[in-house]
């Protein structure tokens, strides 16, 4: 069976602060291939950063290691996007926006942020600053 992992599942295995929980989420982590959708990392990168006041990099390192993990299934080339555009000092989820824009159909990003039009455009991405 799969189980598709929300958030608040990543979050207690992750940081362990409530142990009950954790052990809990572990065991479900460890009892099933796991999904994990885009939505799920986006939401645990703001989570992590914001309340947990994990670094650009950690928070790199822990969806890289989830990505990677063997029995996890993420959507590879997404993941791969919003990585790519963490590495340049953005969002993950800017990239994975932009990515899925683009896989929908789209062609150019309006936004009104400026520091991801500008690395998503030093990537080859027409974007609209709006």
């Amino acid at each position: 069976m799969s189980v598709i992992i929300d958030t608040n599942v990543l979050v207690r295995a992750i940081v362990q602060d409530n142990a009950e929980e954790a052990e809990r989420a572990m065991a479900v982590l460890a009892a099933h291939e796991v999904v994990i959708p885009n939505q799920t990392f986006c939401e645990l990168i703001w989570v992590l950063g914001r309340v947990y006041k994990l670094s650009h990099g950690e928070l790199i390192g822990v969806v890289s290691a989830w990505s990677d993990t063997e029995g996890v299934v993420v959507d590879t080339a997404a993941v791969a996007a919003g990585l790519a555009i963490m590495k340049r000092g953005g969002d993950f989820a800017d990239g994975i926006v932009a990515f899925e824009g683009r896989r929908m159909g789209g062609s150019v990003l309006a936004t009104f942020d400026r520091r991801a039009a500008r690395i998503l455009a030093d990537e080859g991405n027409e974007c609209i600053l709006v």
